[in-house]
């Protein structure tokens, strides 16, 4: 029985070494193990594996001689096989690499090299498990998208990223160029798209947005620039498809070229704060003018494909277009939808005249005579995609509940929520093939990051990792396993990452909060949660979680999670602390003045209703000196005052920097106290207030949004 024990945890520790993402298709283990000698030797029997040899053999020639004489070898050798696939062979002292593309081969090596330490470790004694694995991707699509319009990202962050999607056998980078905050891509024909639309600002063309602040911010992609990232892409596997986003969307263009927008413009549509963003889809000329583009955008970049975005396209200020409607009037058309349809199929057909294939975003299934060869990117969840197989069109799945990995990756944390919050377990829990019937349609699957919210420093890698590890896997691999996925990424990829100096969000801990108990709810056994009771940011020198914690006030409890590698989560926020404080709060009527315009869709008149569903949005940033104020309806006798800001349950558009005042006459005014972290609390027992005013100490980043007050009577 011993003996069987031993021989037990001995293949548990060669299976602990198995830490490959995404999971191969078929993986056998052998009974012993390859060791790493002081010399070793690297065979290359084709051209195909010369470039995957020389990354393996650079990393490691820093601990092994590599020369041709060594008892030990790994062996590169060409064999058919289907593209991107490979196999892995390792037996004593030997390993075999077979594959029948450079991409392949690849591969191949990033597999190898997850099966050996991080770091500069002398690999002389090191082993690894003999095995076999027969590997290749489920989808030949497995795309990730970049929205480099809200923020601009340099040459070298995107050669780091392509180092990343290649390792992680993502193949196809979507490059989102343009959009209302910057247009990104030289173009000879019409120079000011980049002189005047690559930039935003005072005296720009473009407003602030989107954490750009006061001062011209943004920059373009030289066609050079462009070819060196193809090239750089194209030797790690990866295929750079352009997005050119027409006819919404284009507040770059038009306000770069003011002759392409609709006229005459409404107006009362404008002040309903409703963007004037898309190109006027009627003129002849602007139909030349993307043409001219799209010419040079096809010379550009060797992919076959071209994505042409046609979503969100807002036509309201077509009906007040004398060119609109005049189309509509020549073409009997009903619907203004039937002019951006048209404008499609016109644009459609250009790009296939230039031997390209189109795709564009799901609204484009709109039109029921929308060309069928048009590849879909479903993101508006999962019907359209069964929309477009029932046509015969071609799909991309990238739902946003699962695929858009700008949202938040938990409540409290910073980026989008629209679509829910997303951590990895809920990318990895997408079920691609679920309801979708036949799949020999759906080309691929792929994640998309939008940059909102990037403008923060080495916010997107946070962003990125660890989901996209859960994403290469949805693509990739045919059987899934939630469990052997996280084991893998604490044992071998939250270390590689760290090596690799990128920032990799670590999952919190979740809480309950019950009778002034606190109870944490681990993932693993295993987790290591630090929590504090007086407010302050638990370290390793803080109490480590056993049981549950009793504290009257939950406002004072702090918790979070030391993974493996030694990288700290984010503090884990009470779930229904919410809950547990507006029973404790009353309602006292009030009325909030952002001398600001705020978003049509979040306006003044949200605040003051007791909703905490409700919040103010103002989309421009505020700058020192300005201010917004909050008028009671009655002198305020209250106890306890909070002013919380930000979109509720995100970090997003938080009051940074600023004071607040009362005045009981609205002339004089006494500060209150400051803003930390977005919130502002005092004790008002001796005060009558009857405005309240947040006064801005800097030059905010980005948006501000304000909720509903919380007062205790």
């Amino acid at each position: 029985m011993s003996h069987l024990k031993r021989y037990i945890r001995a293949r548990a520790k060669d299976f602990e070494q198995i830490n490959i993402i995404p999971k191969p298709q078929f993986l056998k283990l052998g009974q012993a193990c390859f060791v790493f000698e002081k010399e070793l030797s690297i065979e290359v029997l084709c051209e195909s594996a010369v470039y995957a040899s020389e990354v393996l053999r650079n990393d490691l020639c820093a601990s092994l001689n590599i020369c041709n004489t060594a008892r030990k070898s790994i062996l590169f050798e060409k064999t058919d096989m289907p593209e991107e696939a490979y196999s892995i062979d390792i037996e004593l002292n030997s390993i075999l690499i077979k594959a029948h593309d450079s991409v392949g081969f690849l591969y191949a090596v990033y597999s190898l090299k997850q099966l050996l330490p991080i770091g500069d470790i002398n690999l002389i004694g090191h082993n690894i498990p003999l095995l076999q694995i027969r590997d290749f991707p489920r989808f030949s699509w497995r795309s990730f998208t970049l929205d480099c319009s809200r923020q601009f990202f340099s040459v070298d962050t995107l050669k780091r990223l392509f180092d990343q999607l290649s390792f992680y056998k993502i193949n196809v980078f979507h490059w989102h160029l343009c959009d209302d905050e910057g247009w990104r891509l030289e173009i000879d024909s019409y120079p000011d798209l980049t002189n005047k639309g690559a930039w935003r600002g005072p005296n720009e063309v473009l407003p602030p947005d989107r954490g750009s602040g006061q001062k011209r911010y943004g920059g373009f992609y030289s066609k050079d620039e462009v070819r060196e990232l193809i090239k750089y892409a194209a030797l790690r596997g990866i295929e750079i498809i352009p997005e050119i986003d027409i006819p919404g969307h284009s507040l770059a263009i038009v306000n770069s070229y003011p002759e392409t927008r609709c006229s005459p413009v409404s107006p009362e549509i404008l002040e309903k704060g409703v963007k004037l963003n898309t190109i006027c889809p009627s003129k002849e000329t602007n139909l030349e003018f993307i043409k001219n583009i799209l010419t040079e955008v096809a010379d550009l970049f060797p992919s076959k494909y071209i994505h042409i975005g046609n979503d969100e396209v807002e036509r309201s200020h077509w009906a007040n277009c004398h060119s609109c409607q005049g189309a509509m009037k020549k073409n009997e058309f009903m619907s203004s939808r039937d002019l951006q349809n048209l404008f499609f199929r016109q644009v459609h057909q250009f790009i296939k005249s230039l031997n390209k294939e189109v795709v564009a975003w799901n609204e484009s299934l709109s039109d029921p005579e929308m060309p069928k060869d048009t590849t879909i990117m479903s993101w508006e969840g999962v019907e359209p995609a069964k929309e477009a197989l029932s046509r015969a069109v071609p799909v991309i799945l990238c739902p946003g509940q699962y695929c858009y990995i700008d949202m938040a990756q938990g409540p409290f944390e910073r980026g989008h929520s629209w679509a829910g919050f997303l951590d990895m377990e809920k990318v990895y829990s997408y079920e691609v093939s679920k309801d979708l019937g036949k799949l020999d349609l759906v080309k691929g699957y792929g994640i998309c990051l939008w940059a909102e919210y990037l403008d923060q420093k080495d916010f997107i890698w946070k962003q990125i990792f660890p989901r996209l590890l859960a994403a290469s896997e949805v693509a990739w691999s045919q059987n899934k396993s939630w469990g052997g996925l996280i084991n893998r990424y604490k044992k071998f990829h939250c270390y590689y990452l760290k090596e690799a100096q990128l920032i990799s969000r670590i999952n919190k801990a979740e809480l309950i909060y019950k009778d002034e108990t606190v109870s944490v709810i681990k993932q693993s056994p295993h987790d290591q949660i630090y929590f504090t009771v007086d407010a302050s940011l638990p370290n390793e020198a803080s109490e480590l979680y056993q049981s549950p914690v009793g504290i009257e006030d939950v406002n004072l409890f702090r918790a979070r999670l030391l993974s493996p590698c030694g990288t700290w989560s984010e503090l884990s926020p009470v779930p229904n602390f919410d809950d547990i404080q507006v029973k404790s709060y009353r309602h006292f009527p009030y009325k909030l003045k952002t001398y600001r315009k705020a978003r049509y869709q979040e306006p003044e008149s949200n605040a003051g209703k007791g909703n905490r569903e409700l919040y103010v949005w103002v989309p421009t940033p505020y700058m020192p000196g300005e201010y917004i104020d909050f008028t009671f309806d009655t002198i305020l006798k209250a106890k306890h005052l909070e002013v919380r800001t930000g979109v509720p349950k995100t970090l997003r558009s938080l009051v940074e920097k600023a004071d607040l005042f009362y005045s009981n006459d609205g002339v004089d005014f006494q500060k209150l106290t400051e803003f930390h972290n977005g919130i502002a609390q005092v004790k008002i027992d001796s005060l009558e207030i009857k405005l309240l005013r947040i006064l801005f100490n800097k030059e905010q980043s980005e948006w501000t949004a304000i909720q509903e007050l919380l007062i205790k009577a």
